[in-house]
């Protein structure tokens, strides 16, 4: 069998089964008998090894980074057989029959003797081996002479191999001699196939390639040959060939001597052995006239560069490239010559780019840094210092076309710098539109095209933006009402589209816009309307006096209230410090819900109790400072918005320090007056420390403590039910001194007093 190593399609190696003696070592390094293909960088430097063991060939794996794999199994060591595939890194070693020692014929095989895949051998498989610049072909030539689909063997079912050209541009040559059309011909076992600069040998799978060193038959074969040289010479001397006929014309016909080169194929076609060469004979007489023709050509072209006739220049470089790589072969310094068509031809077609682009109004900027490329790299072309001369006016005028185009660009970047500085939040626009207005004097069409598209949108966005403005300051200055009055337009999205610039400025402004908007309306909303809003100082210092005055806070805890008469529930003044404070009903209400938080008001009354405003006031106060501390909220922090942040902080300040002074009252008391210090504090800063320290808020200490408390209350109140009525005047008594307004039992022991009282001070009958 035989053992070929692959790299992408490529033969690297290649050895028969009977031929591995000692080990192969397979690896990048240059210490392994298979070197592997430096592209290769999956593979390991000592990758894997063939032996020889039991009269068979072995695989084994040398603890490569990446490992061997065989039809996807990852293996150490394998014996090899016909059809095995064994993948290491990009390489490939594939494992078939030997053809000679089953009597199969060999494939056929293609040989890059040139260029930068030179060494490299491609097996040609059935139905058709492609050749090209194509990535998709089988035989990849990378160069710019060689088309994509430049030509292709096909192979027959008795093998066969049989090459054509695709119509490429430079066409193909075997031995030679150039395929005409698209007709096939057949490879012979030494074809040497040129493509551009490229050489191919093709070898017949059929034939049995060797190289034997036998001294004595290479001595046999040169005396051999000597002998029959000599008898062939005599016998040329006496008629001239038809061969020694055509070398002469292809000698003449490269000193440039075409009509004696004509007249050398004339005469080869009565020669001896004409037939035999009449294909070639036909084909150099074409060539000889195509040569002259091109020669003539080029000659008159050369002058139409000098005298600057760019348009008939253009016409007879067209007509010379056209004629493709064989119109240029009589010499190697003709092929030179047309790498200088070529050159000189690009230099033509980039000037009248250039030119077309700077005389049409129209053109875009795309169309300028094309003509700009284009001129660019055909300069580059003639750097050199030995530039034919041929050439110097035609370079003279592309340099002038190319300091026009460079001078339009930079007129269109310094238009883009300036459009660059619409990309912030807080454009400067007064200086962007006076640097716009001092462009469009003298500035040149492409700028002048954009700069009147760019220009008035520039203007509406500036006149937003002026709005936005305005938004920003009544916000600033607590006007929220006239700062949503007031409206601001942008220009419409598709207007802006004329540059990206102008369509990233107004993204940016949209969102500012609405950033402005929602951040004044939120604070808006939290700093409240009329009575309820935290920025009035009045509020503030009413419920903040009302709660540090020392007597009125005693008459609090007392349960002041509690000596007068029983207050109706529907009424809408309050009755005492008390009810001023926390309101009877809904303050026993609060206390009763602990640890849950205060909702809403517990009585329908017709006031609002100094506690229930304070609170308000500082939760309101609370989530204003919060929302001013995000980072959307900084812009709004100047000027009366700062004052009214300060105040509030300073105001919350004195009601935590109110806080403080309950809670220490609730530490300080006992019974209600420490029960109603409590509440309050809770009602104020329900997650506080209680009095006892930072094991309970203060809610679930006055939770625990209003618990204790109705315990006592509903124990009197059911001693009382079953007492005598001397008994239930004390009873009576202990209640209202221990008791909370609100607390039904209370009010009922409330009302009898009222009632005794009353019947005590009633007249006596007569």
């Amino acid at each position: 069998m035989m053992i070929r190593l692959e790299y992408r399609g490529t033969i690297v190696r290649e050895v028969a089964e009977r031929e591995v003696k000692d080990e192969i070592t397979i690896g990048r390094s240059r210490h392994c008998t298979w070197v592997l293909p430096k592209e290769d960088e999956v593979a390991s430097s000592r990758h894997a090894s063939l032996v020889s063991k039991g009269g068979s060939v072995w695989v084994r794996d040398l603890e490569s980074r990446n490992g061997l794999y065989c039809q996807g199994q990852k293996i150490t060591e394998k014996k090899l057989v016909p059809g095995d595939r064994i993948t290491l890194g990009d390489c490939l070693l594939a494992v078939e029959v030997d053809p000679e020692a089953g009597g199969e014929r060999r494939p056929s095989t293609l040989s890059v003797l040139s260029g930068p895949g030179k060494g490299r051998k491609y097996v040609l498989t059935p139905p058709r081996f492609s050749i090209g610049s194509d990535p998709g072909a089988a035989l990849v030539l990378l160069d710019q002479l060689v088309s994509k689909k430049h030509a292709e063997i096909t192979v027959k079912n008795d093998a066969s191999c049989w090459i054509r050209d695709l119509g490429s541009k430079n066409g193909t040559t075997v031995n030679s001699l150039p395929l005409r059309g698209d007709q096939e011909r057949l490879l012979k076992d030494g074809d040497r196939i040129q493509i551009s600069h490229l050489d191919l040998l093709f070898q017949d799978g059929a034939i049995k390639h060797v190289n034997y060193q036998v001294g004595l038959r290479v001595l046999v074969l040169v005396a051999t040959a000597l002998l029959a040289f000599g008898a062939y010479s005599a016998y040329q001397n006496l008629r001239p060939g038809a061969r020694r006929f055509l070398d002469d014309a292809r000698r003449q016909a490269a000193a440039g001597h075409f009509d004696q080169a004509r007249q050398s194929v004339t005469q080869a076609a009565g020669a001896r052995n004409a037939e035999r060469h009449a294909i070639e004979r036909a084909d150099l007489a074409r060539l000889v006239n195509a040569w002259q023709t091109t020669s003539q050509l080029w000659e008159k072209t050369r002058g139409e560069l000098q005298a600057g006739d760019w348009v008939a220049a253009a016409r007879d470089l067209g007509s010379l490239l056209a004629g493709g790589k064989d119109a240029w072969g009589w010499n190697p310094e003709a092929a030179g010559w047309r790498q200088a068509a070529v050159a000189a031809k690009t230099m033509v077609d980039a000037l009248a780019r250039a030119q077309q682009t700077l005389g049409r109004e129209e053109s875009t900027l795309a169309d300028y840094q094309r003509a700009r490329a284009a001129v660019a790299e055909c300069l580059a072309r003639v750097a050199s210092p030995a530039a034919p001369e041929y050439l110097a006016r035609l370079t003279g005028e592309v340099r002038q076309a190319q300091v026009r185009l460079d001078q339009m660009l930079g007129e269109n970047r310094r238009l883009d710098e300036a459009l660059a500085r619409l990309g912030g939040l807080e454009p400067p626009f007064p200086e962007i539109l006076r640097s716009l207005r001092d462009m469009r004097a003298g500035c040149g069409p492409l700028v002048a095209q954009r700069l009147d598209a760019v220009t008035p949108v520039a203007q509406a966005l500036a006149d937003g933006y002026a709005g936005i403005r305005q938004v920003a300051q009544l916000d600033r200055e607590m006007k929220f009402a006239e700062a949503a009055s007031v409206t601001v337009t942008l220009p419409p999205p598709a207007l802006c589209a004329v540059d990206a610039m102008l369509s990233r400025c107004r993204g940016n402004q949209e969102k500012l816009h609405a950033l402005i908007r929602r951040t004044g309306s939120q604070v808006g909303f939290l700093m409240g309307t009329g009575d309820a809003a935290v920025n009035r100082p009045a509020a503030w210092e009413e419920a903040i006096n009302f709660f540090a005055d020392a007597e009125r806070v005693e008459r609090i805890l007392s349960c002041d209230v509690l000596s007068g008469p029983v207050p109706r529930r529907s009424r809408s003044e309050p009755v005492g410090d008390y009810d001023v404070a926390v309101g009877i009903e809904e303050f026993y209400e609060f206390l009763g819900n602990l640890p849950e938080p205060a909702a809403g008001p517990a009585a329908d009354n017709g006031f609002t109790p100094k506690l229930r405003r304070l609170r308000d006031l500082g939760g309101r106060s609370e989530r204003l400072l919060a929302y001013l501390k995000e980072p959307d909220c900084q812009w709004i922090l100047t000027g009366a918005m700062v004052d009214t942040r300060d105040r509030l902080v300073r105001a919350l300040g004195i009601r935590d320090a109110i806080v403080k002074s309950f809670v220490d009252q609730a530490r300080g008391r006992q019974g209600r007056a420490a029960l109603i210090a409590g509440g309050i504090a809770a009602y104020l800063a329900p997650a506080a420390p209680g009095p006892e320290g930072a094991a309970q808020t203060m809610a679930e200490w006055t939770a625990a403590r209003f618990k204790q408390y109705r315990a006592t209350i509903l124990k009197l109140n059911h001693a009382f039910d079953g007492a005598a009525p001397e008994e239930q005047i004390q009873l009576r008594g202990e209640i209202l001194d221990a008791g909370l307004p609100g607390d039904p039992v209370v009010r009922r022991m409330w009302a009898m007093r009222e009632s005794a009282n009353r019947a005590s001070s009633a007249p006596a009958a007569p």
